[in-house]
């Protein structure tokens, strides 16, 4: 296990020397973090373009930080936030396929759409949940997360504990629908 410290022991010379990684391989390090923002580091939500019939396009971006991951099994759902307070569920999707592989620093990124123009949008809250594995699959590691995005001021983050509750309680309810 001397290879995650960066050396390697040759048991028929009986020494021990320094590893050398290929930059060109996937990063196999144990414990990625999944986490929506960009490589740059700035918000990973942007607006695209309105359509014709006035529907919102965006781009979310999975970014996989300080290792490779696979064998996503992730959700994330969309509630909107109406200029007036009220939370409408918008839908459920899966940003990410279970086989993709992202090597450590490099991303995923997928378009959502809001369909209804009738919605003066004041934020957009994201629910990422699931489970996803390192690219030995060796460990899985899960995500609950809830983030905002608020167009007018392009302003992202993560919430509060108390409005990831009503986040998920709004997605609950917008499934029985």
């Amino acid at each position: 296990n001397l290879g995650k410290y960066g050396y390697k022991f040759d048991s028929a010379a009986n020494t021990l020397g320094k590893l050398i990684r290929d930059s060109t391989q996937l990063n196999t390090l144990d414990y990625p973090i999944l986490q929506i923002m960009s490589k740059d580091f700035k918000h990973g939500v942007r607006y695209v373009a309105t359509s014709f019939n006035g529907d919102l396009l965006f781009n979310l971006e999975l970014v996989s930080s300080y290792a490779g991951s696979t064998s996503f099994e992730i959700t994330c759902s969309i509630v909107l936030q109406d200029t007036s307070g009220r939370f409408i569920y918008s839908n459920k999707i899966r940003p990410i396929q279970y086989g993709e592989k992202l090597s450590v620093n490099h991303s995923h990124q997928f378009n959502f759409i809001i369909p209804d123009p009738k919605i003066q949008v004041h934020a957009i809250y994201f629910w990422t949940k699931g489970k996803y594995k390192n690219l030995l699959k060796t460990k899985s590691f899960y995500m609950d997360l809830c983030h905002y995005y608020i167009p007018a001021s392009q302003t992202f983050g993560m919430t509060d504990d108390l409005r990831a509750v009503v986040i998920k309680e709004e997605v609950f309810q917008g499934e029985k629908k």
